[in-house]
This record gives structure tokens, C-alpha cells and sequence, in this order.
């Protein structure tokens, strides 16, 4: 009894593994393709702008996000064989936290735009496209939300095929767009894949039955004060 629960382990284990590992192969070559067509058609000085606006969007959602893409999987999880509707509780709680979290991203992104322009810049031109890209700060802890979910409930095969296709039709639709605009396409671009990326991440949790959550915005941050501290701590240590 005990040989077969482990082989059925072990076959799970594999069988994630096998579904994780070609989903990011893909991924991977999908980026490889798109770095390759933005150094083509927009240059050093594009791919450079790509790079600096990507790695602050990333920095500030790191800080402001609350590392929740990593913590709340935990709870998820936790109740996930045990008390399923526990589960979904939690999911419900996670859903609200990350409208929270990216919020609060966002508009410290926003507040910061003039700053960032200047810093990394050297002068307030790009303050508007900053503006902009806040935006992506909450689309992006949208999305992370719905991968704690599929990831949390071991729905293996829908956050696989929600990567692959997020990386895909990112792909799609913003080369054409650096071929015929160059880098006035990047802001709109970057936008538009974090739009693509959380639709379908969207898509593949829609069969999910999760309950409203009818806590308070302070009931809310009581309830999720677990999660928000312990991912606090890994974000900062990731961003360190």
C-alpha cells in the first residue's frame, strides 16, 4: 500500500516536471526569438529603454507586491487535500489581496514616475511613459494572483499552457508593432503583453468556483497579515 502511494507520488512528481520543464523550454525560445527581432528592428538604444523600464516595473512590483506570487501558494496549498473550501478561502482572500497590493503598486509607481525619469534618465522626459507603465504594476500582480491560484490548487497543466500562450501572444503582437512604429512601440508593447499575459492566466482560472470575499479592506490585510509578512521578507531578500 504504502510502495503504491509512493509510485503515485513519484509519477505525479515526474509528471509535473515534464509539463513545468516544456512549458518553459518553450517560453524560453520564445524570448530568445523576441530579443533577437527587438535588437533587429529597434537597436541598442531600444533594447536598452526595454531592459531599464522592464527592471524598474519589476523592482517596484517586488517591493510593493508583498512577494505574495510566493507566500500565498503556501496557504493555498495547505488546505488544498484537507478542506478544499478552506482552500477556496483562501484563494478568495489572495484574489482581494492582489487588487490591494497592485493598487498600492501602482501608485507608488505613478508618484515616483518624475523621480525615476530623472534618476535613471538624467532628465524628466520619460515621466509620462513611466505614467503609463503603472498600469502594468497592478495587470502584473493580477496575473501573479492567478498563478498562485493555479499553482496552489495544482492546476499544473493550465499555469503551463497560461505561460505559453501569455509568452506567445506577447510575441505576436508586439513584433509587428517594434517593426512599424520602433521604439515609440515600446511603452504601448510592454503594456499590452502584461494585458495578454493576465487574460490568460485569466482564462485558465474561469472554471474555478472561488467565493466572494465579503471581509473589509482591515479585515482583509487581519486575515492576510501571515502571507503579507513572510512574503514581505522573501521579496526583500530577493530585491537585496
Amino acid at each position: 500500500m504504502i510502495l503504491s502511494k509512493n509510485n503515485s507520488t513519484y509519477k505525479e512528481i515526474a509528471k509535473s516536471t515534464w509539463i513545468f520543464g516544456s512549458s518553459q523550454v518553450v517560453v524560453l525560445l520564445v524570448n530568445v526569438f523576441k530579443t533577437k527581432c527587438i535588437a533587429i528592428f529597434l537597436g541598442t538604444q531600444g533594447y536598452g529603454l526595454i531592459s531599464l523600464f522592464n527592471s524598474t516595473i519589476n523592482l517596484i512590483g517586488s517591493l510593493t507586491g508583498f512577494g505574495l506570487g510566493t507566500s500565498a501558494i503556501k496557504d493555498v496549498a495547505e488546505y488544498k487535500e484537507t478542506n478544499y473550501e478552506k482552500s477556496l478561502e483562501t484563494v478568495s482572500l489572495v484574489r482581494k489581496l492582489v487588487w490591494y497590493t497592485g493598487i498600492l503598486g501602482m501608485l507608488v509607481f505613478l508618484l515616483l514616475s518624475p523621480f525615476l525619469s530623472e534618476f535613471i534618465f538624467g532628465n524628466k522626459d520619460y515621466t509620462w511613459a513611466f505614467v503609463l507603465l503603472s498600469i502594468s504594476i497592478l495587470i502584473n500582480q493580477l496575473t501573479i494572483g492567478n498563478s498562485v491560484i493555479l499553482t496552489g490548487l495544482r492546476k499544473r497543466k493550465n499555469l503551463a499552457n497560461a505561460n505559453m500562450s501569455g509568452a506567445i501572444l506577447g510575441f505576436v503582437f508586439s513584433i509587428p508593432l517594434y517593426y512599424l512604429y520602433g521604439v515609440k512601440a515600446i511603452v504601448p508593447t510592454i503594456l499590452i503583453s502584461s494585458f495578454l499575459s493576465f487574460l490568460r492566466s485569466r482564462y485558465f482560472t474561469r472554471e474555478i468556483a472561488i467565493p466572494k470575499n465579503k471581509l473589509s479592506f482591515k479585515q482583509s490585510l487581519i486575515e492576510g497579515k501571515p502571507m503579507l509578512l513572510m512574503g514581505l521578507m522573501l521579496s526583500l531578500t530577493s530585491v537585496f
